[in-house]
C-alpha cells in the first residue's frame, strides 16, 4: 500500500506558530508509518512528492486548475480507488480518482445544507470507506457513507457540548 501524508505549508510562517507542520512531527510521523511496511510513502500539499525527496525535486504528481475547484485543500484522505481532498475555506468535500492529475475534474463533490458541515479542515478514511470530516467552525466531525456524493446528509454527525470538541482541525481512524 501506498501511503501519503499531508503536510501544511501553504502560509510561510515558522511551525511554531501553529498554522505550519513542525519538521520533527512529519520525521516523527514518517518513522511510525514506516513501521507498518508501506510499499510507498509520499508527502504532499498541493503537490506529492516522493517520502525521500531532497532538493530541487519534480513532484509525482499535482492536482491543480479551475476544473479540480480545489481552493486551498487542506486535508486529504486516500483509498484504493480515490483520493479525497476537503478545503478549509469552503464547506465541501471533493472526490478524485486515485491517480487523477493536473487540471482534472472532481468525480464528486459532498456539499449543500443537508451535510451539516461548516468549513472543512482535516479528513480520514476507514476500512469500509466511511469518510469522516473535522469541521472547526460547528465544531463537529460529521461521518458520510462510501462513495456519498451531493447535498447528502451525514449518517452520524458528532458535536455538542458533551463532546469537548472545540475547533476541531483533524480527524484520525484507526
Amino acid at each position: 500500500d501506498k501511503v501519503l501524508i499531508k503536510i501544511n505549508t501553504v502560509i510561510p510562517v515558522p511551525a511554531n506558530e501553529g498554522f505550519t507542520t513542525d519538521p520533527r512531527m512529519l520525521e516523527a510521523l514518517i518513522e511510525l508509518v514506516q513501521e507498518q511496511s508501506p510499499a510507498q510513502i509520499l508527502i504532499g500539499e498541493r503537490d506529492v512528492f516522493r517520502h525521500d525527496a531532497n532538493g530541487n525535486v519534480k513532484p509525482v504528481r499535482v492536482i491543480a486548475g479551475s476544473r479540480t475547484q480545489l481552493d486551498q485543500p487542506d486535508g486529504i484522505a486516500i483509498s484504493s480507488r480515490w483520493l479525497y481532498a476537503s478545503a478549509s475555506r469552503g464547506d465541501y468535500l471533493e472526490r478524485f480518482h486515485r491517480k487523477a492529475n493536473a487540471d482534472a475534474p472532481p468525480a464528486a463533490i459532498i456539499r449543500g445544507d443537508k451535510t451539516r458541515m461548516g468549513n472543512v479542515d482535516g479528513i480520514s478514511l476507514d476500512d469500509l470507506g466511511v469518510l469522516y470530516a473535522a469541521s472547526p467552525s460547528t465544531s463537529s466531525i460529521v461521518e458520510f457513507a462510501p462513495l456519498a456524493h451531493g447535498n447528502v446528509r451525514p449518517f452520524r454527525k458528532i458535536g455538542g457540548s458533551r463532546t469537548q470538541l472545540n475547533y476541531p482541525l483533524w480527524v484520525f481512524v484507526r
